[in-house]
């Protein structure tokens, strides 16, 4: 009777995991610093020039530092849900998307400041950011 229950536990589990993996919960991305739990991946500035890999209805989280411009993308296959900080409101961006249709598209932003804007200009240096997304 015992190896019977241990045999069902190990099915359910298997099943369990083979649910998980099918439902995108467990996507794999090819960023090493993004972050993916529970069927949303989350990019930093660590994540610039890498791709990550969405299933259709995952979320994307966007979250950089307050001196950066709120997210641009490329394409309808990601839809925003929320965006909210970065320059010039001096707090951090966080902002979140979901895959909506399959494709590529880039997510972009850039560091910002306000002597880029008024007089007397300054020579700062700009980082330019970009995550790649392929939704499938």
């Amino acid at each position: 009777m015992q190896m019977i229950t241990n045999v069902r536990r190990v099915v359910a589990v298997a099943c369990l995991t083979i649910a998980l993996v099918a439902s995108g919960a467990w996507v794999a991305t090819g960023a090493a610093a993004a972050t993916v739990t529970w069927g949303t991946t989350t990019v930093t500035v660590a994540d610039n020039q890498t791709t990550v890999t969405l299933r259709l209805g995952q979320r994307l989280v966007v979250s950089l530092a307050s001196n950066f411009d709120p997210p641009t993308v490329t394409g309808p296959a990601l839809a925003p849900l929320s965006v909210t900080g970065g320059f010039p409101t001096g707090q951090p961006v966080s902002a979140t998307y979901r895959a909506v249709a399959r494709g590529t598209v880039d997510v972009r932003s850039q560091t910002d400041a306000a002597c880029f804007h008024t007089p007397p200009y300054c020579a700062m240096p700009v980082m330019l950011w970009v995550v790649h997304v392929r939704i499938i």
